[in-house]
């Protein structure tokens, strides 16, 4: 967002940040969990799977937003955006803008 030199930010670009927070959050919570307990990765391999359109997929996944975070956590996710190459950040922002624009509003 620095980097975008404006005093307007769309809502769609704030909705695409918060929901790529709460994924990698969701993510990162569950490869906790499973190495905590020891437990067999779940089925559906969700957080091994890093390809945009999974990713995204969950980004629209009620169950992602069940998990809570901080605003340290929720910091720490966003500079995850500062490291991403653009041609990751772009390819993640049209997976993302295709997958809404089918979703009900």
């Amino acid at each position: 967002i620095v980097e975008c030199d404006t005093n307007t930010v769309h809502c769609t670009l704030l909705e695409f940040l918060i929901r790529a927070a709460f994924t990698w959050h969701a993510r990162q919570e569950r490869k906790e969990r499973e190495a905590l307990t020891s437990q067999e990765p779940e089925t559906v391999p969700i957080a091994e799977d890093d390809s945009p359109e999974a990713f995204v997929a969950q980004m629209f996944d009620e169950k992602t937003f069940q998990h809570s975070m901080t605003a340290a956590d929720f910091q720490a996710h966003m500079e995850r955006f500062t490291k991403l190459p653009k041609e990751k950040t772009v390819i993640l922002r049209n997976a993302f803008l295709k997958n809404r624009a089918t979703r009900p509003v």
